[in-house]
């Protein structure tokens, strides 16, 4: 595919630009990683990761289902030619938005004592969830900005903003905690969430000032109170329930997270190495197996309204191709990921965080990496579809199972039973994703191909790393950093070259897996 087709395909062309930009802020992110972890301790990243199923469970209220139905109807509306109703669906979303999240605000802040004592079982954790109340206004309404321009296929405003974000929150934190340290006060996490505050109030900024830009460039078409109202109407139908179905869900995911920690001390550990193991798996371990999904949530973040539109003018054959090649790339990123991290996760605990178990946890959640990514491509394309409700059965299934582990697996045999139970839960929520799909829509799958291909690559990979790479003592620049980062690239441009050296274009066509 040469460079002029990408740039007049809109899912590619938003794919490459929330990737690039994606990959940025977890590069940044990832040193953010570091030097918290190095200033916080692992205690400390526990009760930072603790706060988060709060914010998670407002978050899902306010913002993340109604990005979500926004980016579906505008997409359906500019395939129209709607301009007038794809402005009426934005006000809608940031009124709704707007009030539910100043509602949220204000009781996270009033009850920040009984959540912190009676839900998180953290006094601490108080202070950190006022703060944080402050943040959720602006995270709700630059959510709706963000669904409008998802739903439109233009991502640069996005992309731009989350990066912004980024920089901003890690240079608050670091002057703050540098400032802290001058004056010779000890590191406090609540420094962490004035830097998120200061991260959703810059977005919010930025994003609003380009739209103001965009709509000023755009024809006065008029306002008509009755179409606002039905427009509203409309977003809520698929609001309510895409908000009820990750309700749901992010309680189970919080009940997890207050579980964990739990279950930990009554397996015999104590309440500071409960939390530090846990800010081990959450804040240094997750952190690593999450990276690459900069590249599948860019597919899925375009991939959701070109399936909507595809669905909304009976477009099955273009819904069946783009799934479909999606899948297989999504198949080949967590393949390959699986054996950088098998081969180098421990040197990355070490390196990165001077944490042993830290590589141990990144080896062992590894074999999720083709699970998760697949996954989370199929999901969305399910919500394009209007499937959400499949969605949300499929995922309460795979967390049941989950929690299960937690609740009769952690107390008697550790944290390891939970890592077995995330890579099966993770494993059964594919699997039923991709049956739901595969029930409406033909989904050609060439397993030689696409999948033991690929994984036989790997496994030579891992096999010349083990054998020469390692074993050779050559250190880039002096530095053990450089010197992985350069075993890492050589590995995945030597799989990517021999996946390119075996293709077959007959079985790769576009109408197969």
């Amino acid at each position: 595919m040469n460079v002029k087709s990408i740039l007049k395909n809109p899912l590619l062309l938003g794919t490459l630009l929330l990737t690039g930009t994606g990959i940025l802020v977890r590069i940044i992110g990832f040193f953010y990683r570091i030097y918290l972890s190095r200033t916080l301790g692992a205690e400390g990243m526990g009760l930072y990761q603790l706060v988060f199923p709060v914010y998670s469970i407002c978050h899902a209220l306010c913002c993340g289902a109604l990005q979500t139905a926004l980016s579906r109807f505008v997409a359906i509306e500019t395939a129209k030619s709607n301009d007038r109703h794809t402005l009426s669906y934005l006000l809608s979303a940031c009124l709704l938005a707007l009030t539910i999240s100043l509602g949220l605000a204000i009781c996270m802040h009033s009850q920040s004592a009984w959540i912190s004592t009676a839900l998180l079982l953290e006094p601490r954790c108080e202070t950190m969830l006022q703060i944080m109340a402050l943040a959720l206004p602006f995270n709700a309404v630059h959510a709706c900005i963000y669904g409008y321009y998802y739903g439109l296929k233009r991502v640069q405003v996005p992309s731009l903003s989350q990066l912004l974000e980024q920089v901003f929150r890690v240079l608050v934190v670091t002057v703050l905690f540098e400032q802290a340290k001058v004056s010779g006060q000890p590191p406090s996490v609540t420094v962490v969430i004035i830097g998120l505050v200061a991260g959703e109030i810059i977005a919010l900024l930025f994003s609003f000032v380009c739209f103001t830009m965009y709509l000023s460039a755009m024809p006065r078409e008029p306002f008509y109170i009755s179409g606002f109202f039905w427009h509203t109407k409309q977003l809520c139908k698929l609001y309510i329930p895409l908000c009820l179905n990750r309700l749901t869900l992010t309680f189970l995911q919080s009940a997890e997270a207050v579980l964990i920690p739990g279950s930990l001390q009554i397996y015999g550990l104590s309440t500071s190495d409960a939390l530090s193991l846990y800010g081990t798996l959450t804040g240094m371990a997750l952190p690593f197996i999450l990276f690459p999904t900069a590249i599948t949530n860019s597919l899925s973040v375009m991939l959701l309204p070109d399936i909507a539109e595809a669905s909304e003018q009976d477009d099955n054959i273009r819904i069946s191709q783009t799934t479909g090649l999606t899948l297989r790339y999504c198949l080949y990123i967590g393949i390959l990921f699986v054996g950088i991290f098998c081969c180098y996760g421990k040197d990355m605990g070490a390196l990165l965080f001077h944490n042993v178990k830290a590589g141990i946890y990144i080896q062992t959640l590894a074999w999720l990496c083709p699970f998760l990514y697949v996954s989370a491509t199929i999901s969305s394309v399910l919500n394009g579809l209007e499937l959400a409700n499949h969605v949300f059965i499929h995922s309460l299934a795979g967390l049941t199972l989950r929690l299960g582990f937690i609740v009769f697996g952690v107390s008697q045999f550790g944290i390891t039973a939970y890592l077995y139970g995330a890579l099966l839960s993770q494993l059964l929520i594919t699997g039923l994703h991709l049956l739901s799909f595969c029930k409406r829509y033909p989904l050609p799958f060439h397993a030689g191909y696409t999948l033991f291909r690929p994984i036989l690559i790997c496994a030579f990979c891992c096999f010349f790393t083990q054998t020469f790479l390692k074993k050779t003592a050559i250190v880039v620049f002096g530095s053990p950093f450089l010197t992985l980062a350069a075993h890492c690239a050589c590995f995945s441009m030597l799989f990517l070259f021999l996946l390119y050296l075996s293709r077959n274009r007959s079985i790769a066509g576009i109408r197969s897996i």
